[in-house]
């Protein structure tokens, strides 16, 4: 599995609060198992499954929400596609590099890996995101397990049940 972390700072620039004509709502990426809001996050914000909705109004200033989840990855690969219902004015993603991972998206724009204790990380940015586009993400070279092994000790235990079906079977000698 791969731990994501969404660390939003949704930002209301003017001296009022402001009640936006939509709710700031949207539905994790399919696949994500264990969403939780982190310490920290807005009490505005309410997480129901994969439904996650922060209410309004917004005081003047930063309204954080941070939320974690895991999404399963089979083959090394994982992909993340995301449509947040507000403009952002930049993209930020940090990957942990485990193994030979790599990060590949149409809106990052630069990135480089960044060790940081004892760890590396791929450090990205990318420029603003309207709302409604989704922001796409893949990482491959993602450490897996093989399911060859699994396949093998399958087809072997089939071999045997189905042995033991013909040898019980047969007729006993009188």
């Amino acid at each position: 599995n791969v731990r994501v972390y969404y660390l939003l700072d949704i930002t209301n620039n003017a001296r009022t609060k402001v009640t936006p004509q939509t709710p700031f709502e949207f539905d994790l990426p399919t696949g994500a198992a264990g969403a939780t809001l982190m310490q920290g996050s807005s009490p505005q914000a309410l997480l129901n499954g994969t439904h996650v909705r922060v209410n309004g109004p917004f005081e003047p200033g930063a309204t954080f929400v941070q939320i974690g989840f895991v999404l399963p990855q089979k083959n090394g690969e994982v992909e993340i596609a995301q449509t947040f219902p507000a403009n952002m004015e930049h993209l930020g993603v940090i990957v942990q590099k485990v193994g030979d991972a790599k990060l590949t998206s149409p809106q990052i724009e630069r990135q480089q890996d960044m060790p940081a204790g004892g760890d590396v990380y791929i450090a990205a940015a990318g420029g603003a995101v309207t709302a409604g586009t989704p922001v796409q993400l893949t990482i491959t070279g993602l450490p897996h397990h093989s399911s060859v092994p699994r396949y093998i000790a399958l087809g072997l235990a089939l071999a045997v049940v189905v042995l033991g079906m013909w040898l019980g079977g047969r007729a006993m000698p009188q």
